[in-house]
């Protein structure tokens, strides 16, 4: 997600959003996400300043929406790392984890704008099961 200009630009105005801080050379060593509505820091980081072993957890933005710089509908599948990316595509394509967005959302969700994030556990360097941590509907 954050190696992708698009990407980073067209989620700017929503909920939530992928930021980074760089080591000044140009690199993002810390990347996050974003929530513009509950403000409570970042609980969705990822260090990448840490050796790849030791990082446990990866989050990732999944979003459908009518965007004004498309003229059209996006969809966003976008990881902090490959691990939130893989398993953010896992999700997206499988009826059991689209099963839980049902669960968390209103009844007429599948025509509404939504964006969630979720979070997957790292194990090895590979991504596990993905859940949802938030959500917005509109």
């Amino acid at each position: 997600g954050a190696n992708n200009p698009w990407t980073l630009r067209i989620l700017r105005p929503l909920r939530f959003s992928i930021t980074s801080s760089g080591d000044g050379a140009g690199s993002a060593t810390v990347l996050q996400i974003t929530d513009r509505k509950n403000h409570p820091g970042a609980p969705w980081t990822v260090d990448f300043r840490q050796p790849v072993s030791s990082i446990t957890h990866d989050y990732a933005i999944i979003a459908r929406f009518q965007a004004n710089m498309t003229d059209g509908e996006v969809m966003v599948i976008a990881g902090l790392g490959s691990g939130g990316t893989e398993s953010a595509s896992k999700f997206v394509n499988s009826a059991t984890y689209m099963k839980q967005m049902a669960s968390q959302a209103p009844r007429d969700w599948r025509t509404m704008n939504m964006e969630a994030v979720l979070e997957t556990e790292v194990i090895g360097g590979r991504a596990g099961h993905p859940h949802i941590v938030a959500a917005e509907f509109w």
